[in-house]
């Protein structure tokens, strides 16, 4: 499954606030190096790789961006904690919680469903509240990469967001460094 510029979705977190925040790569300084969420279209192909319930309510790409970055700078420490949590915080209101049971019915019998961001926002949360969970959160090192995942390891040593990606394009670097030497 791709966006719609043709890059993979790919799901690495291990949470989906975690998910969220790497649908974009991101420098060094917590700035977007290259982004993937561009359209209303990429944030569905996105929540359909995760498998979240098509009755989801998408908010604007925007709206997610701004959550994305909050989430991150929460979990980062970077930025101002204080707008990250009232961003988070706002996410989360007007939620009607019943609604994430199953065939959830408001008193007209419709339908109720939540937002994509109220799930984020919950998952962050639930990060943030459990000390195990953050104290396993990690930022991948990659190159323009900056993604987090959640190191589920019994030893605690996952190092890349992917190895696939940043943990080969790494061993490459080092390969060719070592035979840059050896060749003189």
């Amino acid at each position: 499954m791709t966006y719609s510029s043709g890059a993979p979705i790919r799901l690495a977190g291990g949470r989906l606030a975690l998910d969220l925040v790497n649908t974009a790569d991101w420098t060094s300084d917590g700035t977007v190096a290259d982004e993937k969420l561009v359209t209303v279209e990429d944030v569905c192909l996105w929540a359909d790789a995760l498998g979240l319930p098509k009755s989801l309510q998408p908010e604007s790409v925007g709206q997610l961006k701004v959550l994305r970055s909050a989430v991150r700078n929460l979990l980062t420490g970077q930025g101002d904690a204080g707008v990250a949590t009232e961003v988070v915080s706002q996410a989360m209101q007007g939620a009607d919680w019943k609604s994430a049971l199953p065939d959830a019915r408001d008193e007209s019998g419709q339908a109720v469903s939540l937002t994509i961001a109220q799930l984020v926002a919950v998952s962050a949360v639930s990060i943030l509240s459990d000390e195990r969970e953050i104290s396993r959160v990690k930022l991948c090192p990659g190159h323009d990469c900056g993604w987090l995942f959640l190191d589920e390891t019994r030893n605690g040593r996952r190092r890349w967001c992917l190895m696939a990606t940043c943990g080969n394009r790494a061993k490459a670097r080092r390969n060719y460094a070592r035979r840059r030497v050896v060749n003189g």
